[in-house]
């Protein structure tokens, strides 16, 4: 991907857990440093700058950045992810000014369509949510029906026995991440004996 719109480098920027309300700022800071193109380079003057983000690697920058962002070389940065992940290491050690296009105000002509791509962001938070921390969230409440409980006395053996008798629930754990063995194993170790309406 060599050109980056103002949606993808929101996207990314939020992603890399930059906060929502500078996100407009630092898309329009790519967008004035590269344009959004990702090969982006400027070896002129005191500049040895890559990217989006036109991380500069001039002189003694190079090496101590290459160990910082962990580079294997300095045209990884080429890259728009890892670029956008030295671009927000750099914002929380320096700031905005870290960026001679904010102090200068050219980022100001980009704003306008980075705010907008902004508000046009998914919930990152909401997609990331864990599915167990979801079931939690909505109280469902898992119920084994049986006439017998197992006869075991401990959680290991306990999870030994729902893998064996409740074998179709293993796919559940695959497919959505939630781990039915380990809460059905909780609920009858906390408290084995109780029984459940729904």
């Amino acid at each position: 991907m060599s050109q980056l719109n103002a949606q993808q480098i929101a996207s990314l920027l939020k992603q890399q857990g930059i906060p929502d309300k500078q996100i407009p700022t630092m898309t329009a800071i790519a967008l004035a440093e590269s344009g959004g193109r990702s090969k982006a380079y400027n070896p002129t003057g005191l500049d040895k700058s890559y990217g989006l983000f036109q991380v500069n690697m001039y002189g003694g920058l190079g090496p101590a950045r290459m160990k910082q962002f962990g580079l294997s070389k300095e045209q990884d940065l080429f890259d728009p992810t890892t670029n956008v992940k030295a671009a927000t290491e750099i914002f929380r050690s320096q700031g905005l000014p870290a960026w001679s296009v904010y102090k200068s105000g050219e980022y100001k002509k980009f704003l306008p369509q980075a705010q907008q791509a902004a508000q046009n962001l998914p919930d990152l938070q909401q997609q990331t949510t864990a599915p167990q921390d979801t079931a939690k969230q909505s109280g469902r409440t898992f119920i084994i029906f049986g006439d017998t409980q197992p006869a075991v006395d401990t959680k290991y053996h306990l999870q030994d026995y729902i893998f064996r008798n409740f074998a179709d629930l293993k796919p559940l754990q695959i497919d959505t991440g939630f781990n039915p063995v380990l809460e059905l194993t909780k609920a009858f170790v906390e408290n084995p004996f109780k029984t459940s309406n729904y």
